[in-house]
């Protein structure tokens, strides 16, 4: 796996200088994919994650998710806003969620591409496995570019997991 350094550094895999098999510098992360090329994994169609810079997602309030698709170049960012990639109805197979509730705002002069939603189950209310929901940017990384490509629906997400099932106590 490559890395990836969060500022430029001399010491970081990669940048001139750095040595064969060096240790990632600190403050490095994991590349994503293929980053603005967009190859993906070998053999795989192009996601999300392989083209933006960033991915992530957060609490918008204890009721609502909100998704971050950060792009470092033009090219980058119209490939993700581009019609037919990012929809309401796509998000909401990925996230098990109402497609009517998804809201989707692009961005252009800072190239984001932010997605809303209501979560399934209210943050730090029983049910809830991502109380600061900063776990749930997954399904949207891995959401393919090709708008013609299947939707993987999300089954490990807290937002959409179904609400817990409540036990009634045992009478003595």
């Amino acid at each position: 796996m490559s890395e990836r350094p969060l500022s430029p550094s001399p010491a970081a895999p990669g940048a001139p200088g750095a040595a064969a098999g060096a240790v990632p510098a600190f403050g490095s992360v994991p590349s994503a994919g293929a980053g603005a090329a967009g190859a993906g994994t070998a053999g795989a169609a192009p996601t999300v994650g392989d083209v933006a810079e960033l991915v992530r997602s957060k609490n918008a309030g204890p009721f609502w998710l909100t998704l971050d698709v950060f792009c470092d170049d033009d090219e980058s960012y119209e490939r993700i806003a581009a019609d037919g990639v990012l929809t309401a109805e796509r998000v909401a197979a990925a996230y098990r969620v109402d497609p009517a509730h998804v809201r989707i705002f692009r961005m252009p002069v800072i190239r984001v591409v932010k997605v809303s939603f209501p979560r399934r189950v209210p943050s730090g209310s029983v049910g809830d496995r991502d109380i600061h929901a900063g776990q749930q940017h997954v399904p949207l990384r891995d959401l393919p570019l090709d708008p013609t490509a299947a939707v993987a629906s999300s089954t490990a997400s807290a937002s959409a997991a179904p609400a817990a099932t409540v036990v009634p106590a045992v009478a003595s």
